[in-house]
């Protein structure tokens, strides 16, 4: 296979050092992004068409990374370079001349705040799978949203402190499956779900003139890129990993859920592709956000008007929260027919915002769409059981009066729970606890001819299921205390 495709070395870095005089840099900063610069004497006749064509470039580059540089210089820069690249270079009045030479002069005075490598995270190693044999005839042109070099990665935005971290969440911005809509539905959704307590990694995942297994085959590696990586990365929350899409970037979710969940691997698009460790991993979503983005199997054909259509062959799908607008005449009724496929297999949750078109993004205080995202959290939260263990749960002091404990795994509607099981010597009172909806839930009681009675219910709405979680006690795994 003819993939040119391959993850930029340290060496090539070096050679595609940032162009720019040294003066505009911050004292150290590190300058290893492969932008290119005009080497067209400003004097000759091709000087503007060159000096666009290299910006472009670097536009498409630049507006992927708004974690390596400063949040300044890469703000005016993209805002310059996103008028410039509109205009066309054989036909340039004085004024559109110099929006092309403070473009330039703004990428000169970009100012790099971190390495590459340690701002964005390629999630392929040296093959990349695609479902053309000959990525060399795949057309990119001005129009196209990447550059032929351009390599899928994960901007992560992680949490300084993992031990309170409810879940990774991977973010499928809109735009189809032609460009990427990180302003609206990328890099402000990572800051609001940051806020509540969950990582979050913002998918640059191929667009056109790539195919749609591509792009879905782009998300099934980022889960299991995060899911191996979760150890040496030091990511808390593993037990929700959780995929937020909006638009074509619910649509991939789909695709990913219909197609490439599992052990499935990416040979069924691509048989040459050589599968490496990140492989092994499993491609299953425990929590999947569709927002304004349904589809059967993650394209768009037909009227896919019944929940029949959405049936999946899936075993394990992910619990499921819906969003979208009562207006939006693009997607129409798509997301409920979804929903009611998956309804009564996994936790389904489905809201219609009234008066609200298509896109409405990290939604708008005009509307209901502004609580969309604490719901989502809540629902993650609720799907997962995060956090398994909580410091308040693990610090539990169980009274002097239960003198055995034991351990053990219970499985609810929403997820496992550990619950922790102390009984008196006569087995004639229990105290139990676990941590489930992001709190601790203890239950106290007594039993009485073989039927426990709770005295005690902390958050009052655990007692009926006391039976359940004493059918689970192992009478040969109690430890003395």
């Amino acid at each position: 296979m003819n993939h040119f495709f391959r993850k930029l070395t340290a060496g090539v870095m070096a050679g595609l050092m940032l162009a720019g005089s040294s003066a505009a840099m911050a004292e150290g900063a590190v300058n290893d992004v492969p932008l290119r610069k005009v080497e067209t004497a400003v004097t000759d006749a091709a000087y503007y068409k060159d000096a666009i064509e290299t910006e472009v470039y670097n536009y498409k580059l630049v507006r992927n990374l708004p974690t390596t540089f400063t949040q300044e210089s890469w703000e005016t820069y993209c805002s310059l370079a996103n008028g410039m690249a509109k205009l066309d270079a054989a036909n340039l009045a004085d004024v559109q001349k110099k929006m092309v030479d403070d473009t330039i002069a703004a990428r000169e005075a970009l100012v790099q705040a971190q390495p590459l490598n340690d701002s964005i995270w390629y999630i392929w190693g040296d093959d990349i799978a695609t479902i053309e044999t000959d990525t060399s005839a795949l057309e990119f042109t001005v129009s196209s949203y990447d550059n032929a070099d351009f390599i899928p990665f994960l901007t992560p935005y992680v949490l300084e402190d993992q031990a309170t971290v409810k879940g990774n969440l991977i973010i499928v911005a809109g735009g189809g499956y032609s460009e990427r809509n990180n302003a609206g539905e990328g890099w402000p959704i990572a800051a609001r779900f940051n806020a509540l307590g969950f990582n979050c990694y913002v998918l640059q995942r191929r667009v056109a003139p790539y195919a749609a297994e591509d792009i879905w085959m782009d998300l099934q590696r980022a889960i299991r890129y995060i899911r191996h990586n979760a150890e040496t990365f030091g990511l808390g929350g593993m037990n929700c990993m959780a995929a937020v899409g909006f638009s074509g970037g619910g649509m991939t979710i789909c695709g990913e859920i219909y197609n490439l969940y599992g052990d499935i691997q990416p040979t069924i698009y691509d048989a040459d592709y050589k599968a490496d460790a990140v492989d092994q991993e499993s491609a299953d979503l425990d929590v999947a956000l569709i927002m304004y983005g349904a589809s059967a199997g993650g394209l768009m054909e037909g009227e896919e008007s019944s929940a029949e259509a959405y049936a999946t062959e899936n075993p394990n799908p992910p619990a499921m929260f819906f969003g979208i607008g009562e207006d939006d005449t693009l997607l129409g009724h798509k997301n409920h027919y979804m929903a009611d496929a998956f309804r009564g297999k996994v936790l389904v949750e489905e809201h219609t915002f009234a008066k609200v078109g298509h896109g409405f993004g990290v939604g708008s205080e005009k509307n209901n769409t502004q609580y969309w995202i604490d719901m989502a959290a809540h629902f993650m939260t609720m799907a997962t059981g995060t956090v398994e263990k909580t410091a308040e749960a693990v610090q539990v002091e169980i009274p002097a009066q239960y003198t055995k404990v034991q351990e053990y795994d219970y499985t609810m509607p929403f997820g496992d729970v550990h619950i922790t099981c102390a009984m008196t010597d006569s087995e004639d009172a229990f105290y139990l606890f676990f941590t489930a909806f992001d709190d601790l839930q203890l239950l106290e009681g007594v039993i009485e001819n073989g039927t426990p009675i709770v005295t005690f219910d902390r958050s009052g709405f655990m007692a009926g299921d006391i039976q359940n979680f004493l059918s689970q006690v192992n009478a040969n795994a109690w430890t003395q205390r």
